[in-house]
């Protein structure tokens, strides 16, 4: 077909243009008419020759040193490093330099050797300042060629001289040479052997055995004083001393273990040390360091005589340290208690609780090798002890005046937000709510409230109504931060690189993991922050006690009070309406956007229940948008309709932003605004909208969920 056709062709049919001069097609056709290309890579040996096989030129080097020229005399010294006049009373001494006494003053032409064992004594005449350039530098042969252009430069050598004649015109350094000058190069001395008896051993040998003696001395002391708890501890576990565990990671029934401790000054003293050998394997990692660049002895290496005595040792005691601190890091919920004399829980000054953990599944595959490898991780979990959570908390012992303790005396330890009791008749501790689940008509009854006896009775109890949030200082979480176990193996891993030459590497590590735990450190402490200021809120109530309303700090709540509700409160625990109506909102729970009604139980003698009577249950963290009283909340038709409309309006205010207590209707009583109407007792006003708290502080479901954050579960996906 003619050149013209095919354009008459392609103007025809545009689509068959397109696809034939898509980029596509243009590229594949370019491949298929390229030619085959071999793509195999060729590699030549390197050498000293070039393709042709003619031998490469050397280059040179500049800004070499030259070796110290020993003499046999100072007058033997070349013009250009000649003798100084030593002026104002000093003296030139055999290092070529002055001073003020030659006592202690080290000849280097010795080489470390004594004068007797030597065939010719040399002088050292003074160093030359300047740098030499080594013509065709050759590094097999680096020391001759420096010693020629030295030797050229000094004046000692003709300018023609090459390596092989100067070897014969001034040699180097040797124990039975007699020339009149030579090159200090000193022969690579032998390896002293270490007889181990040096100060520096003495040193760790009375370190490391008086902390073994004292280790051993404590054992025994410690047996003594536990060997009659033996019986004591299997009576407590048999009392028993376990109890629920109320943790988000727990199973319900898993059980904690609760051994007590008291302090002793012998335990105190030893901890003290285990602190201060911890201390000084860095120490003694940072004198090895010192000494591998001369800054203990002023010659490299010189503490244990030599570097490779050094480098062996320093191997050795790296391996010590890291073992000492991966015992400590293991060991570190374990190591203050063993360092307290254990006794009855009942006495004891502190409780160390011991709980079982599982990590929770996500997906369970039925796959055999995974199965192998979850038994595997267990096992190793269990060896290792990873498998527990222990915590040691102090117990508090609070006693009324007098010789007895009495239903307000009480002792108690907290963990993990709980409060966990000392039951005098079950000689145990454990945890002691305050059970509300009674029928609505004996719920009624308790309207009266409580007194303030039986009130600091439930407040010993159950404790007060506020959960704390412990968040560290920033100095003492970033020290956490250091002490965990990735850290510390980076930083053990950079004492290798300290000692063997990498310091510049070593700093720059350091800047990075130092920076790491810095930005680590900081967005721990706010996302803390952040659940402290979640958890730890408190305000002021009216509550009935004793007969009478008084003005009391929510955290003094205890379930059974009796707590008058108005709009726009918060609400700081779980409870019961009573009488009137409510309407609150959730969203802060449960996500809920819209509000919700709760209305006051009714005096059936059904049993309470919180799941079922939910309609009658406020919770804690929910906010009060509106309270009726009983009156307005029985009445039909208009009052419902404008509950309804009410409602709403506060639903539509709540999502603008605008404050719900300036569409509340207020009513003025004594020094309080309440936002519904009261009815009058006598010559006062009571508050007609109650509620009876139920649950405080981590028996709320508020509280389980700051539980859940606070200590959550381990999760695994395998």
């Amino acid at each position: 077909m003619r050149p013209g056709g095919v354009l008459r062709l392609l103007a025809a049919r545009p689509r068959l243009a397109g696809w034939l001069l898509s980029p596509a097609t243009i590229l594949a056709a370019a491949i298929l008419t390229v030619s085959p290309v071999a793509a195999i890579p060729k590699f030549n040996t390197p050498n000293s020759v070039d393709i042709h096989g003619n031998t490469c030129p050397m280059p040179d080097r500049q800004g070499l040193e030259c070796p110290i020229l020993c003499v046999k005399s100072f007058d033997s010294c070349p013009t250009l490093i000649s003798a100084p006049a030593c002026r104002n009373g000093k003296l030139l001494c055999d290092d070529g330099d002055c001073h003020d006494s030659c006592d202690g003053v080290a000849n280097p032409c010795l080489c470390g050797f004594d004068p007797t064992d030597l065939s010719t004594t040399y002088v050292a005449c003074p160093s030359y300042s300047r740098t030499v350039t080594a013509k065709q530098y050759d590094v097999s042969i680096k020391n001759q060629q420096v010693e020629l252009a030295c030797g050229i430069k000094f004046g000692i050598l003709p300018a023609n001289a090459t390596v092989e004649s100067e070897f014969d015109l001034v040699p180097e350094w040797s124990r039975g040479t007699t020339s009149d000058m030579v090159w200090l190069q000193c022969p690579t001395p032998l390896n002293k052997n270490l007889s181990f008896t040096e100060p520096i051993f003495l040193a760790f040998y009375s370190i490391v055995g008086g902390e073994f003696v004292l280790l051993v001395l404590w054992h025994l002391y410690k047996s003594s004083h536990e060997r009659g708890v033996t019986s004591l501890r299997q009576a407590c576990h048999q009392l028993p001393t376990e109890a629920q565990a109320p943790t988000a990671a727990a199973s319900p029934d898993r059980p904690i273990i609760l051994r007590g401790y008291r302090s002793d000054p012998f335990g105190l003293f030893m901890l003290s040390t285990i602190i201060l050998i911890t201390i000084g394997w860095l120490c003694l990692l940072a004198v090895f360091v010192a000494d591998h660049y001369g800054g203990i002895t002023d010659k490299e290496g010189g503490l244990f005589l030599s570097h490779q005595n050094s480098a062996s040792i320093y191997i050795v005691v790296w391996v010590m340290t890291a073992l000492w601190f991966a015992f400590v890091e293991l060991a570190r919920f374990r190591i203050v208690s063993y360092f307290r004399i254990e006794c009855d829980p009942r006495h004891g000054q502190y409780i160390q609780v011991r709980e079982h953990l599982e990590d929770v599944i996500l997906m369970q595959n039925e796959s055999r090798f995974l199965a192998a490898v979850r038994r595997i991780n267990r096992w190793v979990a269990r060896v290792a002890g990873f498998d527990k959570s222990i915590t040691t908390t102090p117990v508090v012992d609070i006693r009324p005046p007098g010789p007895k303790m009495d239903d307000l005396g009480i002792r108690y330890f907290e963990y993990r937000c709980t409060r966990y009791t000392f039951d005098q008749k079950d000689a145990r501790f454990k945890v002691m709510p305050i059970a509300l689940d009674l029928p609505h008509s004996e719920l009624l009854k308790l309207a009266p409230g409580l007194d303030s006896t039986e009130a600091r009775r439930r407040m010993n109890q159950v404790g007060e109504n506020f959960i704390r949030v412990h968040v560290p200082s920033f100095p003492r979480a970033l020290l956490g931060e250091f002490t965990h176990y990735t850290y510390l193996y980076q930083l053990l891993a950079l004492w290798i690189w300290f000692y063997f030459d990498y310091y510049q590497m070593g700093c720059v590590q350091v800047g990075v993991i130092t920076i790491s735990a810095l930005v680590r450190t900081v967005v721990r402490l706010s996302s803390e922050l952040r659940v402290k200021s979640l958890a730890e809120r408190s305000s002021t109530y009216y509550v009935r006690r004793d007969g009478r309303w008084v003005k009391l700090d929510t955290k003094e709540l205890v379930p059974g009070d009796i707590v008058a509700i108005s709009s726009g409160m918060e609400l700081m625990c779980d409870g019961i309406i009573l009488t009137g109506e409510i309407v609150v909102d959730e969203s802060s729970l449960t996500g809920e956007a819209m509000p919700i009604r709760k209305f006051a139980i009714r005096g059936d003698g059904a049993v309470y229940n919180k799941t079922t009577d939910k309609m009658n249950t406020v919770f804690a963290g929910t906010h009060v948008l509106q309270a009726l009283d009983a009156s307005n909340a029985q009445k039909e038709g208009e009052g419902m309709t404008k509950m309804s409309s009410m409602s709403i309006i506060l639903s539509s205010s709540s999502l603008s932003g605008c404050s719900t207590k300036s569409i509340a209707r207020d009513t003025v009583v004594g020094d309080l605004e309440w936002d519904s109407p009261h009815t009058t007792v006598g010559s006062r006003q009571d508050p007609t909208t109650l509620m009876l708290v139920t649950a405080t502080r981590a028996s709320t479901d508020k509280g389980r969920m700051i539980q859940r954050i606070l200590f959550p579960a381990k999760y695994s996906f395998v």
